[in-house]
């Protein structure tokens, strides 16, 4: 091995272990600043694994692919990771709201309970939401002393659930393929050994 592919392979490592450790970084950060999924245990972790594994797929898939072509992956990336993390946002700012206690959370559904329901008419309140993206006017519900986790069906509440969970992890994916992407288009391609 001489001294340039040498210098070659120790550029690539660095690329790839500074990816690997700011992968999870950000997954931890994310979760700790409440932007993930709140329901499930360990979602920096979670997070940070599944940002490794996309690490070393794109990664193994792209490095001795073209520049050009590593080009259009980071766009392709880029626009996939922009849709899933808009995605998320809309379920999340639809469907989160401040919990009974102060500083927490708590995701709703978006069909309520017949007991609910029939509750709503007797007070007056427009009819309960339909799937998707409404979770109804509860505010009237809440005041009356009817606890968040008896105003929607548990089906719509897993419904939403898996939908923020499915678009959180499809953001994590592309946003660690966007970064390897990257990194990986402007890291020099090994120079082909001379013949003898």
């Amino acid at each position: 091995m001489n001294f340039d592919s040498f210098k070659d392979l120790t550029e690539r490592f660095a690329v790839v272990s500074g990816l690997v450790v700011a992968g999870p970084i950000l997954a931890f950060l994310a979760a700790a600043g409440g932007m993930a999924p709140f329901w499930v245990p360990s979602m920096g972790f979670i997070g940070a694994l599944l940002m490794v594994v996309a690490i070393i797929l794109v990664f193994s898939g792209m490095r001795k692919r073209k520049t050009r072509l590593n080009r259009g992956f980071v766009f392709g990336f880029a626009g996939a990771m922009a849709i899933s993390l808009a995605a998320y946002l809309l379920l999340f700012l639809t469907f989160v709201i401040p919990g009974e206690k102060p500083d927490t959370q708590f995701a709703a559904g978006c069909e309520w309970t017949r007991a609910v329901k029939l509750s709503a008419a007797d007070l007056q309140v427009s009819g309960g939401p339909s799937c998707p993206l409404n979770r109804g006017d509860y505010s009237s519900l809440d005041e009356e002393g009817i606890p968040l986790d008896r105003i929607w069906t548990a089906d719509s509440v897993a419904l939403v659930k898996h939908a923020m969970l499915g678009a959180w992890l499809v953001f994590v994916f592309f946003t660690s393929a966007l970064l390897t992407a990257f990194a990986t288009s402007f890291t020099p391609n090994p120079k082909p050994k001379p013949a003898p």
